[in-house]
């Protein structure tokens, strides 16, 4: 199968709406075990009767807007990239039915330019801002001289210029690593990226679409035809869309905006791929795929009604208030849920299917136990592998005229940060952290990363943006299950101040751990209401079980009081013939943390009891009574792995798991932890689904990041194959020498 095909595949069997009408297994095609937010089995509950649960009221109302094509704003300069046309008309209709906040930007025009038509070529080479394409008589692709710039461009070869942005590739194992360089106000790197990448993403989305309608036709005996079917799976997606589109930062629905006109420059028809719907797909996508609520289709009828878990709705107690909020959802997507499945056979059967699990993990350290003082941040992306997605594999590089450098570590078509560094020597990375307190109406995770690259100059601004306390008359409500790393390697310092976070998220709680430049730990939670406001903090000196520091964590259960285990007379746990604890009231706590100084590493787990308590991930107490994070394969082969090995590196000796020397032995001298170390520690912490990882320096500003490569029985997990060095400080002196 081409990589085209293997990446359509994978997009419709991970897609929201491959969860709601097909995925009877994993994104693998096989059967997968119900999930407990990483490869440790477990099973959660159905969250439904069997009789279909509470019914939505099916009556009619306002047709829900797809993600279809889009042109700019025909009214001005404000107009913003909307989820689509109210209906299903021409290709090419014109969508101006919203309007985005004032950026603050110079005018990139709006005026909707001509379509290329289906026979319109993508002209690489010199000829103008639009390199040869159509006329950009809005100046939307900005304009600039690039000779100077392109002469001493040290990264690959430049293939394709578009205004003041252009394109390079870097040879890499499997084809090309595409470096996207994107350059000028919001409006103008939008259309920049609409203009570079709509030809290979093109070579992707008829291929996609056929999957999408045969997959449902073949798989799924709705009693629905392709054109339905098909209408119900963009319905679904756009839903979600247009729910997250009020906590999507102005400055990105700007790029969206962008991304139209610069497709249109370009010459390639919407008929053939929309760039700006692919962007809002993988960013719903990227979202709504760790969601741990959407089990079944009755969670989903819910999280449409309402926009949050069925376990959030429960936790706020239903009221008067509430039961408004959810009429009004009723009232907004009756089209839509009027449109689901309502057989019983078909709707029983949907119950039935299970979202598939991923795993990831995320690292840093800093301080004296680190190479020349410097930051090393990790973060392995653990997901379905042998997709095709490879084939778009980028580093995108993002200057903008107002805000700070940064580059995205991911693929084409993703416009968010699946993890990424700025040039002030920030990075971020993420794991997908399952739980029961979800809410959809918050800015998605990847836009939220991309907008902590674009504001902060450091770990306190960064991590205002993630609690929702920066005071800038925005709201950034809490979503869904995660576990997120901030690091700062303080580049203008050498490091001295380098320091890091992790938080671990849900839709009502955050849990921050961190330590300053000397490793001293602090824990705090924040507390959201149902509209995601910030209503309390408490701090671990304030409620030390409660917000407790990571050496304090213990199992708890799902009422967030601690498990207590039997011991032996010399205080140590025993346990039965399958190595598993044995419950006593009057016996200990099970103690969990494994902290380092000057350290943070997660796998799925919550350290933090506030959080730990509604997690179903990492064995989550929310899974079962007998589930516990001692047993889970995130805890002992990620988060365990990472604590062993950095301990090792730190005190010279060796480390090994499952017979594999991972740290040899050192003669008791520490090895500093550097960019090689830091490839070790990702590697042995990677999963067997590791898609790509990436290893960041945040004083040097420099990172290695390797991807996937093969197909079938040649598939390589990223882990395995070579890490490309990029000097990421270079091309940010080069690009913003400011």
């Amino acid at each position: 199968m081409s990589a085209p095909a293997r990446l359509s595949q994978w997009l419709w069997r991970c897609s929201l709406p491959g969860l709601v009408l097909l995925l009877a297994g994993g994104c693998d095609g096989e059967p997968s075990p119900a999930r407990d937010g990483g490869q440790d089995g477990g099973r959660l509950q159905d969250a439904g009767p069997e009789d279909g649960g509470p019914r939505a009221d099916l009556g009619d109302g306002p047709a829900p807007r797809d993600l279809g094509p889009e042109t700019p704003d025909a009214q001005g300069r404000d107009g913003a990239a909307d989820a689509g046309p109210a209906d299903a008309g021409p290709a090419d209709a014109a969508v101006a039915d919203t309007t985005m906040p004032d950026s603050g930007e110079a005018d990139a025009g709006g005026t909707p330019l001509p379509d290329g038509g289906p026979d319109a070529a993508v002209h690489d080479g010199g000829g103008g801002p639009a390199d040869g394409g159509l006329p950009d008589p809005t100046g939307c692709l900005g304009e600039g001289d690039l000779d100077d710039l392109l002469a001493a461009w040290p990264l690959g070869t430049v293939v394709k210029t578009a205004g003041r942005g252009f394109l390079a590739t870097v040879p890499a194992p499997e084809g090309v690593l595409y470096v996207p360089v994107l350059r000028g106000t919001h409006r103008q790197m939008g259309c920049q990226y609409g203009f570079l990448v709509a030809e290979p993403l093109a070579a992707t989305w008829e291929t996609f679409v056929d999957n999408l309608v045969e997959g449902l036709v073949g798989e799924a005996d709705l009693g629905m035809g392709p054109a339905e079917l098909r209408a119900l799976a963009e319905s679904v997606l756009a839903t979600f869309w247009e729910l997250m589109l009020p906590s999507v930062p102005a400055e990105f629905q700007e790029e969206l905006a962008g991304v139209a006109d610069g497709q249109r420059l370009a010459g390639i028809p919407f008929s053939t791929v929309n760039v700006a719907g692919v962007l809002k797909f993988m960013t719903v996508l990227a979202n709504i795929s760790d969601s741990g609520s959407i089990q079944n289709l009755e969670d989903l009828v819910l999280f449409i009604q309402s926009g949050h878990s069925r376990q959030l709705d429960e936790y706020f107690q239903t009221n008067q208030a509430l039961a408004e909020h959810r009429q009004h959802y009723r009232q907004r997507f009756a089209a839509l849920l009027a449109r689901l499945p309502r057989d019983a056979r078909a709707r029983a059967a949907l119950r039935r299917i299970r979202v598939p699990g991923h795993s990831c993990s995320i690292a840093s350290s800093w301080g004296e136990s680190s190479l020349d003082g410097h930051l090393i941040g990790l973060r392995n992306l653990d997901w379905n592998q042998d997709t095709g997605i490879a084939a778009l594999k980028a580093v995108a590089f993002w200057i903008p005229d107002a805000g700070v450098a940064h580059l995205t570590v991911g693929y084409l078509g993703f416009f968010g940060a699946l993890s990424g560094m700025n040039a002030q020597g920030l990075i971020t990375g993420e794991v997908g952290s399952t739980g029961v307190l979800e809410r959809v109406q918050g800015t998605p995770w990847t836009l939220a990363h991309r907008e902590l690259l674009l504001r902060a100059d450091g770990i306190e601004p960064a991590l205002a943006l993630l609690t929702n306390t920066r005071d800038d008359g925005r709201s950034r409500p809490p979503t869904i299950g995660y576990n997120w790393l901030v690091g700062w390697g303080d580049p203008q310092g050498q490091g001295a101040a380098a320091q890091a976070a992790i938080l671990e998220t849900n839709g009502v709680f955050t849990t921050v751990h961190r330590q300053d430049p000397h490793g001293t730990p602090a824990t705090q939670v924040y507390e959201s209401d149902l509209a995601g406001a910030v209503t309390r903090i408490v701090t671990d000196l304030e409620d030390p079980f409660y917000a407790n520091l990571e050496q304090d964590a213990v199992e708890i259960d799902a009422s967030g009081n601690p498990k207590k285990f039997q011991v032996d007379g010399s205080g140590s746990f025993i346990v039965d013939g399958a190595g598993r604890l044995v419950p006593d009231p009057a016996g200990q706590p099970f103690p969990l943390g494994k902290p380092l100084t000057c350290a943070l590493y997660r796998g799925d787990e919550a350290l933090g009891h506030a959080s730990r308590r509604w997690q179903t991930a990492a064995q989550g107490p929310q899974g079962g009574p007998d589930r516990l994070m001692r047993d889970s394969s995130s805890y002992n082969h990620r988060y365990s792995t990472l604590h062993g090995m950095l301990t090792a590196y730190r005190t010279g000796t060796a480390y090994a798991e499952d017979g594999v020397e991972e740290v040899p032995d050192n003669g008791g001298t520490p090895v500093p932890l550097g960019l090689e170390q830091g490839v070790r520690l990702a590697q042995a912490a990677a999963m067997d689904s590791n898609v790509y990882s990436v290893v960041y320096d945040a004083t040097a500003l420099r990172l290695r990041v390797a991807f996937e490569q093969g197909t079938g029985e040649t598939w390589v997990r990223a882990s395995e194959s070579p890490y490309l060095p990029i000097d990421a400080g270079e091309v940010f002196r080069l690009l913003s020498p400011r």
